[in-house]
Order: structure tokens, then sequence, then C-alpha cells
């Protein structure tokens, strides 16, 4: 380097350049991109000073990967690092955050569960999966009706007026009636003994007016709106076989018409 006063030989830099090593790794600064970064001769994806490391292999340096550990992901994306983002029933909504992962109309089992809407047909609050009655908005259940018939009990007897019909309550009191409406009502002669007892006279009467309420010491009979009800009652001694001493009494009833 006959110009060169600061060497007489080439060197690996060539004259006219100092063989100077900045940063001491083995490669002098003429041939070293970064002279001041002891890990690196070459800039690399991530520049002089920034390590090209790719932890997982993915083909991106640790420093542009979202997910340096996980080789799938380079960015978390709405799962996280190391959980897949899969939509597996296309409905926009990742597995990782869709309770029904398999039903693409629903990401939560709400209700019914998955693979069952939330239909509310007859918009009574209850969805039609736990709704006996999904067209009746003022039953969830059949009941003793069924779906579309109330369950009223208009006279409060017990039994709602789907099931209760044009029945009404008559009663046999001996001696007297149990109105004051006697066209309604109708006396019953005793009837001869066949089995051996005594007659006794009696006569009973029986109203077909309405009786409200339970009254102590009555027969009820429950008939149905014209019928024609005839009662024969008869009154004997008890034979050896049923226990001597005691009375007996028979109750007939026939009907016609």
């Amino acid at each position: 380097c006959p110009n060169d006063n600061a060497k007489v030989g080439e060197g690996l830099c060539g004259c006219g350049t100092l063989d100077v090593d900045t940063d001491g790794d083995g490669t002098p600064d003429c041939n070293d991109e970064c002279p001041d970064d002891p890990l690196k001769t070459t800039e690399g994806l991530r520049g002089c000073g920034n390590s090209d490391v790719d932890t997982d292999l993915d083909g991106v340096p640790d420093l542009y990967d979202g997910c340096p550990a996980d080789p799938l992901k380079t960015a978390e994306g709405a799962c996280g690092c190391d959980v897949a983002d899969t939509d597996s029933d296309g409905d926009g909504t990742a597995d990782c955050n869709d309770e029904c992962s398999d039903d693409p109309l629903k990401t939560a089992q709400g209700v019914c569960g998955c693979g069952i809407t939330d239909t509310d047909t007859d918009g009574d609050g209850a969805a039609d999966c736990n709704d006996e009655c999904p067209n009746d908005p003022a039953k969830t259940a059949e009941g003793a009706c069924g779906c579309d018939a109330a369950e009223t009990d208009s006279d409060g007897d017990g039994t709602p007026d789907c099931l209760d019909g044009d029945y009404q309550p008559v009663a046999l009191i001996d001696g007297g009636t149990t109105s004051d409406d006697s066209s309604n009502a109708f006396a019953a002669d005793s009837v001869a003994n066949t089995e051996g007892g005594e007659d006794s006279k009696s006569s009973t009467s029986v109203s077909l007016a309405p009786i409200v309420g339970a009254v102590c010491g009555l027969v009820v009979i429950v008939v149905a709106a014209g019928v024609t009800v005839e009662v024969r009652r008869r009154r004997r001694l008890a034979t050896p076989k049923q226990g001597g001493g005691a009375s007996v009494t028979d109750l007939e009833v026939g009907s016609g018409g």
C-alpha cells in the first residue's frame, strides 16, 4: 500500500481502509454490517442491535411474532396464543368463544341449549322448548283442560269448568225438600220388601234445585240436566246374615228420558 501510510499490506479491508473490528466479533468493520453489534454481522430482519431469533421456527423472528412460542400463530387473534381461531360452524365466532361451536344459529346455549332455537312463538316469555302450549300465550302447561282452554273454576268446586259440564247437585232429605221450590220436588213411596224384612212407611223428597256448599248428613246425588230421576227408598230390619238388630236402608235410583 505505497500510498497508505497506515498499512504496508492490503490485509482484510485493502489499502486505504483499516482492518478495525469495533465490536470484537472477529469480523472487521469493513465486512460487518453491524460493526457495533457483536451478535450480528448482517442487519437481518430486525436490524442491527436486535436478535433475529425465531424460537418457534415458524419463519418469523420473535421480534415480529405475536406468539413467539406458537409455531401455528404469529398473532394472538381471537383465542390467544396456543389456541387455534377455528370457527367450526362458520358463524363468525371462533370456537373458543362459541358455546355452540357446531350450531351456526347460536353462540350461547340460551334457554333451550345448542341445536334448538330459543323461539317463543306465543310471546308469553317461555321458550317453545319449555312451553307445553307454544301457541297459547295464556298457558305454559296443558293442565287439566289442555292448551287453548283456561283452567277456570267458576263455581269453586275444585273442578275446572272444562271438566265440570252442566252437572248440578241435588240432595235427599227425609221428610222435606232442599229448597222452597216445591215445583222441582217429588215424593217417593216405599216399595214392598222382597227380602223378608219389615217395610216402614217413609217419604223422601228430592229437589232438582242446585245446592251451594256442603250440607252435613245429606246423601247427595249428581244428575245431568234434563234427566228424569226416580228415587225409591225403603227401610227394613236387618236379616240375621247382616247382624240382627240394626236397620238397613236401601236406596234405589233409576233414570229415564
